[in-house]
Formats: C-alpha cells, sequence, structure tokens
C-alpha cells in the first residue's frame, strides 16, 4: 500500500465497516441478526461477523452463491451447539479493493436473500448503509 494513500485506505474501511454495521442493526430490529460484536469501538474495520440466533445461514450463503454469484464468509470457530455448529454465522468484509457501491450491492444481494429465504429481519438495512456511505468525503 503507498503510504501516501494509506490514511484514505483506512478511512475507506472504516465507513464502509460503519455501513455494514448500520445494515445489521436494521436488519436485528426484526430479526435475530446482529454483530457479534456489540460494541462498535471494539470491531474490526476489516471484517464483520453475524450471528442470527437459531437461523441457518448456510442456506442464505446457497442462495447469494447460486442466484447472484455474491459468497458470504463462512462464520469461524463458531463450530459449537449455540451457534448450530457455525450454520448460524456468516461473515462480512469491507476492506481491499471494495468500494461503497459493491458494498451497497452486496448488502442488497444479501436483503434480496433474506427475504427469499424468509429469515426474519428488520427493514431498511440498505438505506441504513445507503445513508452512511453517504457521508464519504
Amino acid at each position: 500500500m503507498p503510504k501516501k494513500g494509506e490514511k484514505a485506505i483506512f478511512k475507506r474501511h472504516a465507513l464502509l465497516a460503519r455501513a455494514v454495521w448500520a445494515a445489521v442493526v436494521a436488519w436485528g430490529l426484526d430479526g435475530p441478526l446482529r454483530c457479534n460484536i456489540e460494541d462498535p469501538e471494539c470491531r474490526s474495520h476489516a471484517v464483520t461477523t453475524i450471528l442470527a440466533d437459531a437461523q441457518d445461514m448456510l442456506q442464505l450463503r446457497r442462495w447469494c452463491e447460486d442466484k447472484t454469484g455474491l459468497i458470504p464468509g463462512l462464520g469461524l470457530g463458531f463450530l459449537v451447539p449455540e451457534f448450530m455448529e457455525g450454520k448460524s454465522v456468516f461473515r462480512i468484509g469491507h476492506m481491499g479493493h471494495l468500494n461503497p457501491p459493491m458494498l451497497l450491492g452486496a448488502l442488497a444481494t444479501i436483503d434480496s436473500g433474506l427475504k427469499a429465504l424468509d429469515i426474519p429481519h428488520g427493514p431498511g438495512a440498505v438505506e441504513a448503509a445507503a445513508v452512511v456511505t453517504a457521508t464519504i468525503s
């Protein structure tokens, strides 16, 4: 990474992370989805782990991949019964060569999958993320 752009890169990662968190909060208003790390100050700007109590998120991952080509990340390190042996966890990365349009498209795809599979979730996730990305400078 060029030193000249290091601050801009980290700033972009932080913005994209906040956009994902806003979407997850919206999904969680009327459903089981929530960020693994509750305190935003302690969350990573590289990837967000999303928990979905008692919901099989592997079906969402398969739907996204089969219908659209998007592959949400698997939950790593959650292979215990509490998390359905890892099935109730997925990840969204928000670093590297990613920009707001790409992220908003990924969030809209996941939102579509939640709807198609009747997985309980709150409305307005993509809009919440768009409000965050609108603050880009």
